[in-house]
Order: C-alpha cells, then structure tokens, then sequence
C-alpha cells in the first residue's frame, strides 16, 4: 500500500511538475542590464532571459542588448522574454514582432519595440515609418555585425 501511494504521489509530482511553465520575472526602472551594464531606465522596451531553476534572471536594457549577449554567450540557456510595448507585459521573444525605433530622442539611439500583436506592431510600424521584423531576424542581425 505504501509504494502504491508513493508511486501516485510521484506521478501527480511528474505531472506538476512537466505542466509548469517558465515565468519571468517583472523588471523595474533601474535594474542594471546584464550585458552593456548600464542602468534599465524604460521597461516599456526591456527583456529578459529565464535560466533553469537555481540561476538568476538576467534582465537587458533593450532587445538589442539581449540579442548581443547570446551571441556573446552561446552557451546560455533559458526562455528568452521581450516586453510587449503595447501591454508592458513579457512574452516570449519567439512570438513577438519588432519594430526598430527611436528609444531615445537625445542621444537618437535606435532599438527594437516588441509587440505580442501583429497588428499593433504594423500599425506603429506605420506611424513610424518602420518595418516589422522578428527575431531569428534580429538574431542573425546581430550576427553579422548590424543591429
């Protein structure tokens, strides 16, 4: 009788355990990214990577600088996370569409803005005058060199 409890005990941990998904952790106004080091002042184009249980998030200040740190550190591992602009919610990089944009009036640095929505990405595309993109697209940008 034991083992039999024992047994379903471990299966419905099995279950729980293979039914979990990856949450990322929320990011605030000035964490520190982990790849340029300098202080994550909008959350609204911030990203994040979820490791394996029992290591740190890694939070970046845009998704360009998520995008050069894997590059950097193939062996990385984990979920990788975009902000959506329109929601401030993460979702998972491999279903956003981006679009490349000013962040930054004064200095006139461009990056990414990442949507959950096609449609809202080809609408601020639009206002923009950007083109949506995604991101094995921005990857291999990285990769050779642009971004």
């Amino acid at each position: 009788m034991r083992r039999a409890g024992a047994l379903v005990s471990g299966f419905f941990l099995a279950i729980i355990i293979g039914c979990s998904s990856v949450t990322p952790v929320s990011i605030r106004a000035g964490d520190i990214c982990d790849s340029c080091r300098r202080t994550i002042e909008n959350v609204k184009i911030a990203a994040e990577i979820v490791p394996p249980p029992g290591h740190m998030p890694l939070k970046f200040r845009t998704v360009s600088c998520m995008a050069r740190y894997l590059h950097e550190h193939t062996d990385t591992q984990g979920e990788v996370f975009v902000t959506d602009y329109a929601t401030t919610r993460l979702i998972q990089a491999r279903s956003a569409v981006f679009v490349k944009s000013e962040i930054d009036p004064n200095t006139k640095e461009l990056d990414y803005f990442a949507f959950g929505d096609v449609r809202a990405a080809v609408e601020f595309g639009k206002k923009i005058g950007g083109t949506a993109t995604d991101w094995p697209a921005i990857r291999q940008r990285v990769a050779a060199g642009a971004n």
